[in-house]
């Protein structure tokens, strides 16, 4: 599938994925400067990616841990900071939420800054039951 939104392209084909290129995006994030590049390449084999592109370049980065039966976890949604202000974001979240089955589940997620971006969706706040447990590799979430 692919869409377009402004001068940009959203697409889920896994073949426009640039390992390096979602390496350096979420490098930048709080939650993942842990990743490695056999991190990316584990999360393109078991994951449904959503790629945003600028003139064939990588600028964006959504994915889906799923079942595809009943539940989904939305993670890792990122856009180059130089990208940011058009509205990629929720353009992405939009997108990636659209696909099927993604559209028929009951979704998660986690933010502790970006209620704004995902409350259009039918996201809301519950801290009160969620539990994380923190990997042993790397002592991260």
């Amino acid at each position: 599938m692919q869409e377009r939104y402004l001068e940009y392209v959203l697409s889920d084909e896994e073949t426009l994925l640039q390992p390096k290129r979602i390496l350096a995006l979420l490098k930048e994030t709080a939650w993942a400067k842990h990743y490695t590049l056999d991190t990316i390449d584990g999360i393109v084999r078991n994951s449904l990616c959503m790629g945003v592109y600028a003139e064939g370049i990588q600028v964006g980065f959504a994915r889906c841990v799923t079942d595809y039966t009943t539940v989904f976890y939305l993670e890792d949604v990122v856009i180059h900071p130089e990208h940011r202000g058009r509205g990629l974001g929720k353009a992405l979240v939009g997108t990636i939420l659209a696909q099927e089955p993604i559209c028929k589940l009951k979704g998660i997620l986690a933010t502790d800054d970006a209620f704004s971006l995902y409350e259009p969706f039918g996201f809301a706040r519950d801290r009160e039951i969620f539990m994380k447990k923190v990997s042993p590799l790397n002592g991260c979430f």
